[in-house]
């Protein structure tokens, strides 16, 4: 999952935000001197990684899209599934995404101290161009597409996916329904376990 999901899936916590936000940012060293709430974020992010690579659905897109996209198959569904949370965030949100996206970015905002030096240009340019809310955005889903492509070691065709996703989007569409609520509870219970 991407940013959005993330940032969703971590509850009422700033603390457990920012790290679920941090997961792909920083290193294990790095998280050692993180306050505990914020290292359990980590945990979080990373629980949540682990279950999305190995739930039925998500396999069942990235087969959808496989021979477009080889190795980079399970990157963009990664991505995808951002798009899709966003054009279906009033089936799990009663929160207007513009006010969550905002909210989200006050709580990142706050606790900058932890956000090692390196990723904090990238996460003023994510506030700056409002990427939470842009997800459900084609043309901008294709941009952050581009980027990938600017960042792969190999070929992925990242600049066919949008196209491909259109082409195959009732069915992409169904593993994501599938999948979201089994991951919302995952780590609803995830949190709830370890006292949060």
């Amino acid at each position: 999952m991407n940013y959005l999901a993330h940032i969703f899936l971590s509850g009422d916590q700033a603390e457990i935000l920012v790290g679920n936000f941090l997961g792909d940012l920083i290193t294990n060293k790095e998280k050692q001197a993180l306050p505990d709430a914020i290292k359990f974020g980590v945990d979080l992010h990373r629980r949540i990684d682990t279950y999305t690579d190995n739930h039925a659905s998500v396999l069942r897109s990235v087969s959808r899209i496989r021979d477009l996209h080889g190795k980079y198959a399970p990157v963009v569904v990664d991505v995808l599934y951002d798009h899709l949370l966003s054009l279906n965030w009033d089936t799990f949100s009663t929160e207007k995404l513009e006010d969550f996206s905002s909210r989200s970015y006050g709580q990142i905002l706050d606790h900058m101290e932890f956000i090692p030096e390196r990723r904090r240009a990238r996460v003023a340019s994510m506030i700056e161009h409002d990427w939470l809310r842009h997800y459900g955005n084609l043309e901008a889903l294709h941009g952050t597409f581009l980027r990938l492509k600017k960042r792969a070691k190999f070929q992925g065709n990242f600049e066919l996916a949008v196209s491909g996703i259109v082409r195959q989007f009732e069915g992409l569409q169904a593993d994501f329904l599938e999948f979201f609520p089994d991951l919302r509870k995952m780590s609803q219970e995830f949190i709830q376990s370890h006292g949060h």
